[in-house]
């Protein structure tokens, strides 16, 4: 009887942790940052995103996930033709927690939503800052956005099974 409850117990923990790894995902994405509103004539840079998503409601076909992107910048360079003496580069973090509203999230492709507000950060190479003053400088960010999430293990695949 003791045995017959381990094995149950360990079967309902394994059947489970599928359902678990489903409600957590992360992603990963590179891309650019494309100023806008640009006063400083700063140059586009490429950038780095890491997501976490956690879902906290979740129906047939629609879940609701709380949302955390974090994106970098790397050096965006400012020409010396601004309104600044000399050239310099700054880089920037974004942190902006959100919502994440996804339909139809057990098929290969599903189509999201997100939105969310938070903080930037940027730092500003020496050349940019006066002396005296700090080169970092914080802000409040909305973030708004969408995709397509893509599942790569349900996709159909042309290979030939060995």
């Amino acid at each position: 009887m003791k045995q017959s409850s381990v094995v149950i117990c360990l079967v309902c923990v394994l059947l489970a942790t599928p359902a678990l790894a489903q409600s957590v995902e992360l992603a990963l994405g590179v891309g650019g940052y494309i100023p806008v509103n640009n006063t400083l004539s700063a140059g586009n840079a490429f950038a780095i995103q890491g997501t976490f998503s956690y879902r906290i409601f979740h129906v047939p076909l629609v879940g609701l996930y709380f949302d955390l992107p974090v994106v970098g910048t790397l050096d965006s360079r400012i020409p010396s033709s601004s309104q600044l003496a000399s050239p310099g580069t700054y880089s920037a973090i974004f942190v902006a927690p959100g919502l994440k509203l996804k339909l139809a999230p057990g098929f290969p492709v599903s189509p999201f939503f997100a939105v969310g507000g938070g903080l930037a950060r940027y730092n500003k190479s020496t050349q940019l800052t006066p002396a005296g003053e700090s080169n970092t400088t914080s802000t409040n960010v909305f973030d708004v956005g969408g995709g397509l999430d893509m599942q790569p293990n349900t996709l159909p695949s042309s290979g030939v099974p060995a």
